[in-house]
């Protein structure tokens, strides 16, 4: 098979599972929403610098030792 034999191939392919998709034009109203809020806490950064007198005393400690200035 040639290249474009394929890509022609692929490219029906495509076409007809996006025209399978649309469902033809359905414009069926019935359709349920499962939407619901979602709150999301993500990608906290610890700053030692905030507060002054945290950073000497974590440098001084292990990291094992960390517990004790927080």
């Amino acid at each position: 098979m040639k290249r474009i034999s394929v890509l022609r191939f692929l490219f029906l392919v495509l076409a007809l599972t996006l025209l399978a998709a649309c469902e033809g034009g359905n414009t069926n109203t019935n359709i349920i929403n499962n939407s619901f809020p979602v709150v999301v806490f993500s990608d906290v950064h610890f700053n030692p610098f905030y507060d002054t007198s945290l950073f000497p005393a974590l440098v001084a400690a292990d990291a094992g030792e960390w517990e004790q200035p927080f």
